[in-house]
Formats: C-alpha cells, sequence, structure tokens
C-alpha cells in the first residue's frame, strides 16, 4: 500500500475523480483553443506544451477527444499511452486497483494512462477493427477478449499495454527507453508443452509494428477457426504470441532478458527491431532488464477476488478452457 492511501474508497475516489476532473476539462478547453487558433493539433505535443506531469489517466473517450492522425503517420518508437482494462466502471475501481495505478502516476510521469472498460473495447473494435468485432465477441472469457484488443489497440494507436493488477516498483524509464525502444516484452516461463511464451501482462510497440501485426494474425487465426490448441494460453495469449514472434524471427528461441537489437526478415533495407526484454518469474515478480531486480508485482493478495468478481464471477479462461467452452459451446 502506497503512503497516504490508507483511506476509504470514497476518498479516494472523491480526491481522486475531482483532481482528474478539473485537468481533464483545463486541457480539454486549452486543446480546443488550440485547435480553433490553429486548425490541427497532436496529443504529445499539447501535452508537452502544457508540461502534463501529473494529469496520467485519462478514460477512452477522453483519449480520444484528444487524439489526432498523428499515430497514422510513420512511427519508430514507442509512444507514450499506457494502455488499462477493467471491468469496473472508473469511479467504482477497488482500492488496490487505484493503488496499483497510482505507482505509475508517481513512477512514469511522463507517460498518459488510459484506461478502457469492456463497452469500450467493443467501441473501439467496431470504429477501429470492424472485422474483428465477431471474433471478438465469439469469446466468452473477458481475459481472451482483453488479449485481443490489447493487441489491436497497440497495432492502431501504439504505446504500453499494463495488466491493470500491475505495481510498478521503479521508474519506467529506467527499464524502457521510448525515444529509442520499438519493441517491449517479457519472457514468460516455459508451459508444459516448451514452447517459449510472451508474457503479454506486459507488452508495448509503436503503431503498425510487425510483430504486433503478426501476434493479431496467429490470434484471429486461432479464433476463427475455433482452435484450444495445446494449453489456455495458446488460443490469445503467452504461448500464442510467442508462437507468432518464433515464426516473424525464424527461430526456436526468443530473445534474452536486456537490450536487443533483432533482425526482422519482413522488414527490409531498415530490419533491426530495437526491444527491451524482461522476465517474468512467477510469484508475482517481473524483473528487469538486469535478470535479477523485481521492477513490477504483477497481483495482489486479494486479486482472484476483485478481477474475478461480479460481471466476469465463473469466466476464468482456464476453466472454460479445460471444458471447451471459450467460444460459448453449450
Amino acid at each position: 500500500m502506497l503512503p497516504g492511501f490508507q483511506m476509504k474508497r470514497s476518498q479516494i475516489f472523491c480526491s481522486c475523480l475531482l483532481g482528474i476532473t478539473l485537468m481533464v476539462f483545463l486541457v480539454l478547453n486549452i486543446v480546443m483553443s488550440i485547435c480553433s487558433s490553429f486548425g490541427k493539433t497532436t496529443l504529445t505535443s499539447v501535452c508537452s506544451s502544457l508540461g502534463m506531469t501529473t494529469l496520467t489517466l485519462l478514460t477512452y473517450n477522453q483519449f480520444l477527444s484528444m487524439w489526432s492522425n498523428e499515430s497514422k503517420t510513420l512511427k519508430t518508437t514507442v509512444p507514450l499511452f499506457l494502455w488499462r482494462t477493467g471491468w469496473h466502471q472508473l469511479s467504482e475501481l477497488p482500492d488496490e486497483i487505484v493503488n496499483s495505478m497510482f505507482t505509475f502516476t508517481e513512477m512514469a510521469p511522463r507517460w498518459i494512462q488510459v484506461y478502457c472498460t469492456d463497452s469500450d473495447q467493443e467501441n473501439f473494435l467496431r470504429e477501429f477493427f470492424p472485422s474483428a468485432l465477431e471474433p471478438w465477441m465469439s469469446l466468452h472469457a473477458p481475459a481472451f477478449r482483453a488479449d485481443l484488443w490489447r493487441l489491436l489497440v497497440l497495432e492502431n494507436f501504439g504505446g504500453l499495454y499494463i495488466d491493470l493488477p500491475q505495481r510498478l516498483l521503479q521508474p519506467l524509464d529506467t527499464l524502457f527507453d521510448p525515444d529509442k525502444d520499438q519493441f517491449i516484452c517479457v519472457l514468460d516461463r516455459i508451459g508444459p508443452n516448451k514452447v517459449p511464451r510472451l508474457y503479454q501482462a506486459i507488452l508495448g510497440a509503436y503503431p503498425h509494428h510487425p510483430l504486433i501485426v503478426a501476434m493479431i494474425n496467429k490470434v484471429l487465426n486461432n479464433v476463427r477457426s475455433k482452435s484450444y490448441g495445446e494449453d489456455a494460453f495458446d488460443i490469445t495469449g503467452p504461448t500464442a504470441v510467442g508462437r507468432a514472434v518464433l515464426e516473424v524471427l525464424n527461430t526456436h528461441q526468443l530473445p534474452p532478458v536486456g537490450k536487443n537489437e533483432i533482425l526482422n526478415p519482413l522488414i527490409g533495407d531498415n530490419n533491426i527491431i530495437k526491444m527491451s526484454v524482461l522476465k517474468h518469474e512467477g510469484d508475482f515478480r517481473v524483473v528487469g532488464l538486469d535478470g535479477s531486480t523485481q521492477v513490477f508485482q504483477t497481483k495482489f493478495q486479494t486479486y482472484d477476488k476483485i478481477m474475478y468478481s461480479g460481471q466476469r464471477e465463473g469466466k476464468r479462461y482456464g476453466t472454460l478452457w479445460a471444458d471447451r467452452k471459450v467460444y460459448g459451446e453449450s
């Protein structure tokens, strides 16, 4: 628990909402004034010009209202967006999740957190990837849907996806260099099938990155064919995306922990992918570039109770996979 956050949920919500609301309206008013005066602006330039180091949380609709065609131009580094998603409404986030999110406010002040609900995921697909909407809706577990959505949102906008319970333990800019890094990933533990996995609870890239595109193609092929693969992670999760990267790089091993420059056969002359690679060790630990220092705490003690209650009760992806009900089969 962070210092200063030993308080009731209503106090956290009221204080957070008041500050966020005031800042958002101030920023949106300035943005609209700039747009009226100059005709065009970008999210990154506006935030930079305002010195916006405290506003790090936007709803999806607020993000869209500020986003321009910036991400559709050629980019080769990771934009400063932190994508988060959950079934709670922003005003109903449990204390444990609020505290985890505030670690990013404190230790990733340059990055802008964007919080998306389940309905935001659907709205995003309808606008930007309508052909993926039917496969997304065919998945019965919200976790499977979130797996596909995070790949699509990274493909379209770029940025860094972070699972909601993750708690940041080290300054984010000491782990990744968004001015140089093109791809950010975390090695996962090897599963029973011995396929190298990527822990896509932490995953980042610039828009339209070829590795993200390969992951999307792999996952959509799996879903459209109603594949079950070899384990619960082999449809949309760590096994599936690990396979996609191995196929693109034409190798049997994923890049090691640390800073890497990897040859990418899908790109012509400019075929180097600069990436930062961390490692998921289990026991709620993700270690950093040195292979030993813990940099993320992946879950909190009440994770199961909070994340699988309410709307998501009875929809655990592992259970649905074992019961062969991933696609809503009766």
